[in-house]
């Protein structure tokens, strides 16, 4: 008997449209430059320029189509990222999509590896990301002030369906701490470990 096979679940009829922009730019982030995606199809940079316009765009006419756009580029990359992955939750996972497990694990994820925090071109802002972890709904990214302790206080910066996340307003020249944990059909799993970066 074959094994089961994960897949893509992009879900955008439950979309507003600034989600669809948000997991466009998600997506774009994990497979640029990712070896599972040599040549994504259709190309990132479509991709990019959809998103770009969407959050330019105030004609509500052509922010139509343009939304339309975006939703049949997401749903052809979802085919590519399908074929390409094999079926692998994890591979599908650093595309930056959601994944439909076909395991139905109920037990509680392990807490994320490897968090990295680095700089936005945007000021005031930090982009996350952690290794995938299968079986993951949605990320959670906190960050409290420097120094931390067992009393500090954190805050949810953001909440993402895949995991990549951005904190933003924070106070450029200020340390920060910074941690993600996975939240999967049996709840909240531990948090990473956190990591220090300065805001720019």
């Amino acid at each position: 008997m074959p094994p089961l096979m994960a897949s893509v679940a992009l879900n955008l009829r439950n979309l507003s449209i600034g989600e669809k922009v948000a997991l466009g730019r998600r997506i774009f982030t994990a497979m640029s430059h990712n070896e599972h995606f040599p040549h994504p199809d259709p190309p990132l940079v479509l991709l990019a320029r959809l998103t770009s316009e969407l959050d330019d765009d105030d004609q509500s006419h052509s922010m139509e189509k343009n939304e339309a756009l975006l939703g049949d580029t997401l749903a052809r990359l979802a085919t590519y990222v399908q074929k390409t992955s094999g079926g692998s939750e994890s591979i599908i996972a650093s595309s930056g999509m959601n994944v439909d497990s076909p395991n139905g694990n109920p037990g509680s994820l392990p807490k994320p590896n490897n968090l990295t925090v680095t700089r936005s071109v945007i000021p005031s802002e930090m982009s996350l990301r952690c290794d995938p972890i299968p079986g993951a709904k949605t990320y959670v990214f906190q960050s409290a002030p420097d120094p931390i302790s067992s009393d500090s206080a954190w805050h949810i910066g953001s909440v993402s369906t895949g995991h990549l996340g951005t904190i933003t307003f924070l106070t450029p020249g200020s340390r920060y701490w910074f941690r993600v944990s996975a939240v999967g059909t049996s709840g909240q799993g531990p948090w990473s470990d956190p990591v220090s970066e300065v805001a720019s």
